[in-house]
């Protein structure tokens, strides 16, 4: 092939190129697109982590997996979706009086107490009624994306979920704020937030008009586990062994009762084994965040010397302690 022939060659593939290119306008932008992209008017009902790329923010459609979801008339799991789906139905009351349509709810509890589970049932019944779910990575990327959304479809449902929340605080506790009731709070849409140390939490989030309710999901009770158990060994088991396992297993979280179950069940370990294994490692049901040495220095430090007014004199962590606090 010549240098003509090389060159005309390279000139069709440029023009095939252009004929696949098409520009999108935002305002005083322009950006290429394929010629077959599709321009949809409506998300369809999903779970969405927003996103954000050189390009902008998206939403990137979570493909969730889970173990069996089971529905517990556990009566913290009641109350959540009774009041999520109170405040739903109440959106013209709320515009009546004059209120932004929106609610912050935080479910704080031991670890692996249910609280995911939960919302994971918050997320199935959303999806439902044909509305979106978005979960929360980066704090401003989600703030700009939930205004994005709403300003598309400005009439849909959205629910927010924030896990860890004692984690996304540590960091933008101020862009919390300006979401759940500063200048950026934006109309339907219903903030779910999970924690497992509650006093991580600021009080000024936990706040009425951030996050106005708050739900202790502690360890499942006998009910529950009874519950739990009977549907997982459901012809595996006999219904005496089950209202005994049920009772030995008082301060096992669902997490616990499946790892007995996959323990004894299906790896064939003793069940005596398993239960004194899992026994040893079941978390109470608290919500206090360990101290740190800092603080436990601070505490232990004696105090030997007296101020001019015969009182303590504070030690340096003292100090340093209240400057923080």
């Amino acid at each position: 092939m010549g240098k003509a022939d090389r060159l005309l060659s390279m000139c069709e593939a440029v023009e095939k190129k252009r004929e696949l290119v098409q520009y999108i306008q935002q305002g005083s932008m322009s950006k290429p697109a394929p010629e077959d992209i599709e321009i949809i008017k409506r998300l369809k009902p999903g779970v969405y982590v927003p996103s954000r790329n050189q390009a902008g923010v998206y939403f990137q459609e979570m493909d969730l997996k889970s173990d069996e979801l089971l529905r517990f008339p556990m009566k913290e799991h009641v109350e959540i979706l009774t009041q999520i789906e109170k405040f739903w139905k109440k959106g013209k009351k709320y515009h009546d009086i004059g209120y932004l349509h929106n609610r912050g709810m935080l479910l704080e509890g031991p670890h692996r107490s249910g609280k995911s589970s939960a919302i994971k049932i918050l997320v199935e019944d959303t999806l439902a009624k044909d509305d979106v779910v978005f979960y929360t990575q980066s704090l401003g990327i989600t703030i700009n994306a939930i205004r994005m959304f709403k300003e598309v479809e400005p009439d849909r449902k959205l629910l927010c979920i924030m896990e860890d929340l004692d984690k996304l605080v540590q960091y933008g506790e101020h862009e919390i704020l300006q979401l759940l009731d500063g200048n950026m709070s934006v109309d339907g849409v219903c903030y779910i937030a999970t924690t497992n140390y509650l006093n991580r939490i600021p009080e000024r989030v936990k706040s009425p008009g951030r996050f106005d309710y708050t739900i202790h999901v502690g360890h499942p009770p006998i009910e529950g586990r009874l519950i739990y158990l009977k549907h997982k060994l459901k012809g595996i088991e006999k219904p005496d062994q089950i209202k005994a396992l049920s009772e030995r297993t008082d301060g096992f979280s669902f997490a616990h009762l499946r790892e007995l179950i996959i323990s004894h069940y299906l790896l064939d370990h003793k069940l005596e084994d398993a239960l004194k294994r899992l026994s040893s490692v079941a978390s109470p049901d608290l919500t206090i965040a360990p101290e740190s040495k800092f603080n436990k220095l601070g505490r232990k430090m004696p105090r030997l010397v007296e101020n001019f007014e015969g009182k303590p004199a504070e030690s340096k962590a003292d100090r340093l302690l209240n400057m923080c606090s």
